[in-house]
């Protein structure tokens, strides 16, 4: 799978009566996008991201944000974070984990609810996607996963998401 390039995305955060829309415009690499939104006031926002791909849109989990003169607000854990990286990036729209979201999903990519793999491995999986398989990954149809560029701390994220709690499960990653 390939991000797209020419769509129109924008993002919209809400809190209250206040409404703010945001263009996003093209990043580096064919299909990534940039917005930034300036917020009015502190509060906890909701952000809904408009792919520009026909009608869909991912709305994240509530945005919480403060007064420059106020204290940061907690440190959120890695697991935490990596729930919100798993809506943010947009993992649900090929995986189905229903203990981050019950958003629908296209159903391509494995069923992550309740499946642990070794840290290791997922990690270098999900920083080169192309370059390693997991083979005892059940796949339904044709579709690999793309390479989303994420940060080594985004990745960190999302291998203590994916593995909270649970016991490991039997991967083998193979090279192509």
């Amino acid at each position: 799978m390939t991000p797209l390039a020419g769509l129109q995305p924008s993002v919209e955060a809400k809190f209250g009566d206040a409404n703010v829309s945001v263009s996003a415009i093209p990043d580096t690499g064919a299909g990534r996008y940039v917005a930034t939104l300036n917020l009015p006031r502190p509060g906890d926002w909701t952000v809904t991201i408009h792919s520009g791909f026909r009608v869909s849109e991912t709305t994240l989990p509530p945005l919480r944000t403060v007064n420059a003169s106020t204290s940061a607000p907690r440190v959120l854990s890695d697991v935490e974070r990596g729930r919100r990286l798993f809506i943010a990036k947009g993992c649900f729209m090929c995986h189905v984990n229903t203990e981050v979201t019950s958003a629908p999903s296209l159903r391509v990519g494995p069923d992550l609810t309740g499946r642990r793999y070794p840290a290791g491995q997922l990690a270098k999986f999900l920083a080169q996607p192309e370059s390693l398989q997991l083979t005892q990954l059940p796949r339904t149809g044709p579709f690999r996963m793309p390479n989303l560029g994420l940060k080594a701390r985004e990745i960190a994220s999302l291998v203590a998401m994916i593995n909270s709690g649970r016991e490991v499960s039997a991967v083998t990653p193979q090279r192509k």
